[in-house]
């Protein structure tokens, strides 16, 4: 699916989803693909695989074909600068392997319009990079697409999926850093801005994993996962709509 050229996108206005799906065509997707968004993901690379797990358990539920993991931690972008250039992908933990490294210029706009909500955000910065990466992940001996944005995730909805009006498949907030990892907000708070921004530009996902806030309260679980720290280690899957 991920092909070794980069790609050159262009600003896009609302609604203007086209070079978005050129992009999408690039990478190898003829269609808009299933999608699993992660903000503050660190390189937790447990969620792919224990989603896939459970999938087997609970009918009818899609499988991801794209994950969006999306961090403005400098050392974690240190770490896959330093793989694009030395291509030493090995030491990645357990299992884990970078078997690809694509390097992406996104359009202009979006790198202009993370960077002004850092004047906005509490921890002074929405994006720490002019380039996002797009990877090839294998995780015991199976291959995961991810695309690795340096940036903050609820600015990202704002400035860059609610312009593409791109849906969540799934929605990912596993130990989010809201008490660990600097986080300046909980992103599993249903009062908190990440739900906020989905909501506000109607975009909830479909199916939310967390194992901390309130929204396992609001929301039917469809099953449980090992994948968090908080929840004595558990995550619940939110049936959302």
């Amino acid at each position: 699916m991920v092909t070794q050229c980069i790609a050159e996108l262009q600003p896009l206005t609302r609604n203007d989803d086209s070079e978005w799906k050129r992009a999408l065509a690039d990478f190898g997707y003829e269609r808009q693909p299933v999608t699993m968004v992660y903000p503050a993901a660190g390189f937790d690379w447990r969620v792919p695989v224990a989603l896939a797990r459970l999938r087997q358990r609970v009918p009818n539920l899609p499988e991801p074909e794209l994950s969006i993991y999306i961090d403005y931690s400098a050392d974690l972008l240190d770490r896959l600068e330093h793989a694009h250039i030395t291509g030493d992908r090995q030491f990645w933990g357990p299992g884990v392997q970078l078997v690809k490294v694509v390097k992406l210029s996104p359009p202009g706009d979006w790198v202009w319009k993370l960077r002004a909500r850092g004047q906005h955000n509490p921890e002074g910065g929405s994006i720490v990079s002019d380039y996002w990466y797009l990877l090839q992940v294998s995780i015991n001996r199976r291959l995961f697409p991810i695309l690795y944005v340096p940036a903050d995730g609820v600015a990202f909805v704002q400035h860059v999926l609610a312009p593409l009006t791109v849906r969540p498949d799934y929605l990912v907030t596993v130990t989010d850093g809201c008490r660990q990892g600097g986080g300046w907000c909980c992103l599993s708070d249903s009062n908190g801005p990440l739900f906020a921004a989905l909501e506000a530009t109607e975009l909830l996902p479909h199916y939310w994993l967390t194992d901390h806030g309130d929204l396992p309260y609001k929301f039917h679980s469809l099953g449980r996962m090992n994948t968090g720290l908080y929840g004595n280690g558990q995550s619940k899957l939110l049936a959302i709509n």
